[in-house]
């Protein structure tokens, strides 16, 4: 309902909404996000921000919500902040906020595993694959990840190494 009324322009029904399904259910992330986006169609850029928050706390896994927040603050012009949520997207720390409130959550693991893969933090990611393991044995992504990540642990030391000759004889 309450995305009806945000969409009719009803906002203060719309946000009325919202807040009752939150009352009904503390987690449900959607009501904090679309309660922010109320905000913001009717100019509260501040107030949008903080209803994504809660949003961003209980599912940070979801780039989607950093792009809608870093896209309010660069309509806002502020790109700085837009920045910093950018950032966050592209962070383990975003999955490190999921895993307090779900420490045994493989997918969010998982994903954090990948992420830092893709820094080349391969003793981080190394760790995270086997704690995936040992939580499931089953997880054949993570068993995947795991036997590749020597190889890349390896590609990288070698692009390292040629970059650093390639600096020395210049």
């Amino acid at each position: 309902m309450g995305r009806c009324h945000r969409k009719l322009g009803d906002i203060p029904y719309a946000i009325a909404e919202f807040d009752r399904a939150i009352a009904a259910n503390a987690l449900y992330v959607h009501a904090y996000q679309e309660r922010g986006m109320c905000y913001w169609d009717s100019g509260k850029t501040e107030e949008a921000i903080k209803e994504f928050e809660p949003a961003i706390t209980i599912s940070p896994n979801n780039p989607i919500r950093y792009e809608i927040i870093a896209e309010i603050l660069f309509k806002a012009e502020k790109y700085e902040q837009a920045e910093r949520y950018l950032m966050r997207a592209i962070s383990p720390e975003r999955y490190n906020l999921a895993l307090k409130i779900n420490p045994s959550d493989v997918k969010v693991l998982f994903n954090k595993a990948l992420c830092l893969t893709k820094q080349n933090e391969f003793d981080r990611a190394q760790k995270a694959y086997e704690l995936i393991l040992r939580i499931d044995s089953r997880y054949t992504k993570a068993t995947a990840k795991l036997a590749e990540l020597h190889k890349l642990r390896s590609a990288a030391a070698a692009l390292a190494e040629a970059a650093k000759s390639k600096n020395k004889a210049s």
